[in-house]
């Protein structure tokens, strides 16, 4: 019997729907497996970025401990100098200035220095007569520069020969380029550095070692003295300092308190001297022999011969009188203080990075260098005579020209204000003894980095401290 076939009607949409069922299930098929692929890729990539990661960590914790070894190891050859900076502007008023004053302030510099160029040229073509060519081009120089400055400008005689051939020469923008004008520190570096940093390659990793004055800041060890009226100075040398660095009323509170808190747990002096202390000694070892010996015979006891190490006692040591400046440092640098408030930026400050962080001292310094210290920090050591906005001011306009030889010449020098200096001679120094080497590794995307205080002295160097930044 011949089946009977059913036509099927024109335009059934069965095939179609057949093809696109099967098409959907393929690219679901194919999202599917992408994104399998996608995200076994995306594991393995990031294994391989792990383990790099650790390698170029390796890498640049080897270069940062190599770095910091070097540094140690030629921090005796470096002499730190004071520098004169008559002719130079002042690193000491540059850290309170927004980024717009900042500019105005070194264009202000700019001009000045291009006016003492062309005084100079301009005195040089008078004095030597096979110069007088040039002679009257550096006067009208000097002339049209000096009428910028009064008038805002540059000449008011548009046939003088500095409208001439000297035009360019005498074009305001090219003299007086702020971008030309570098504010030297004590040193001669940036502030507070006290030499050029040191950049050198080790493998893959660079180094950076940076070597800073930590005498140029404010010791927050002073908060910690068990005497009363200095503690009391200290805080209002603190309160000064941190009104100058625009902290709100609740960052100095917050602050004060966690220095109470550390005063507490040590105090703070001047002269230290070398501490006993007693170290707990280790536990004794006991060994135990037993002899072998045959049977007793009945109603004698076993004997068994003990041999034990005899009971030790307590061990006292005596701590120098540097390790007290390394417990301030670990005590300084805890979670007892909060470094991430004192991090932040002041604002509209730029690329400076002005914060209070960067003008306290945390490594171990006891003492501030009036040479190098900058005016907040001045004023607020000086608040343990009085008079400390003018101490400041005459030491600061004394040190440009020639910088302090001791604190003797200071009191020569501002007698005035004897009596003053004069108690807050126990903090000051002409001289910087503590340092701070900052080591930083970089080797692909890791970075190691080390801290480390010492005291330099003409005889030795002493490391006070040394911790790994993570």
């Amino acid at each position: 019997m011949t089946p009977t076939r059913v036509p099927i009607p024109f335009g059934s949409s069965q095939p179609a729907r057949r093809k696109g069922l099967a098409l959907f299930l393929t690219l679901v098929a194919l999202v599917v497996l992408s994104g399998l692929v996608y995200g076994l890729v995306s594991r393995i990539s990031l294994v391989r970025h792990r383990q790099q990661y650790m390698v170029d960590y390796q890498n640049a914790r080897y270069a940062c401990d190599s770095g910091m070894k070097y540094a140690m190891n030629s921090l005796s050859a470096i002499q730190p100098r004071l520098i004169t900076r008559k002719d130079e502007p002042d690193f000491s008023d540059l850290f309170i200035k927004d980024k717009a004053e900042y500019d105005r302030y070194l264009a202000d510099w700019a001009l000045y220095k291009a006016q003492l160029e062309m005084q100079k040229a301009a005195e040089e073509g008078t004095d030597d007569p096979a110069k007088s060519a040039s002679s009257g081009l550096g006067k009208d120089l000097f002339k049209g520069l000096t009428n910028l400055i009064k008038t805002g400008s540059s000449t008011k005689d548009s046939n003088s020969l500095a409208s001439g051939a000297g035009a360019e020469s005498a074009n305001p923008a090219s003299l007086a380029d702020p971008n030309s004008i570098k504010i030297p520190g004590p040193y001669g570096p940036e502030w507070p550095l006290i030499a050029e940093p040191t950049e050198f390659e080790l493998g893959d990793a660079k180094i950076l070692i940076e070597i800073a004055d930590e005498n140029a800041k404010l010791p927050l060890v002073w908060s910690f003295t068990e005497n009363s009226e200095v503690r009391r100075a200290a805080g209002d040398s603190t309160d000064l300092f941190c009104e100058w660095m625009q902290m709100s009323r609740e960052q100095i509170k917050d602050l004060r308190q966690r220095l109470e808190v550390i005063a507490g747990k040590k105090a703070f002096s001047l002269k230290p001297k070398a501490v006993t202390v007693t170290v707990p000694a280790p536990a004794p070892r006991v060994s135990r022999t037993v002899s072998r010996t045959p049977a007793p015979a009945e109603g004698q006891g076993s004997k068994s011969a003990e041999s034990r190490t005899p009971t030790t006692i307590d061990i006292h040591q005596q701590r120098a009188p540097i390790a007290n400046s390394s417990d301030f440092v670990r005590l300084l640098t805890s979670s007892l203080i909060d470094l991430e408030s004192l991090a932040q930026p002041l604002p509209n400050t730029g690329k400076r990075y002005e914060a209070p962080i960067k003008y306290l001292g945390l490594w171990g310094a006891t003492q501030v260098n009036i040479n190098s210290a900058p005016r907040q920090v001045l004023e607020a050591a000086f608040m343990f005579g009085g008079n400390y906005v003018e101490i400041a001011d005459g030491i600061i306009k004394q040190r440009r020209e020639k910088p302090f030889k001791d604190t003797d010449e200071l009191q020569d020098k501002l007698y005035t204000y004897g009596e003053s200096i004069r108690k807050a001679l126990p903090y000051i120094t002409t001289t910087s003894t503590c340092l701070t080497i900052r080591v930083t590794a970089r080797c692909g995307a890791a970075t190691a980095s080390s801290m480390a205080s010492v005291l330099k002295t003409d005889k030795a160097i002493q490391t006070i401290s040394m911790v790994d930044i993570r």
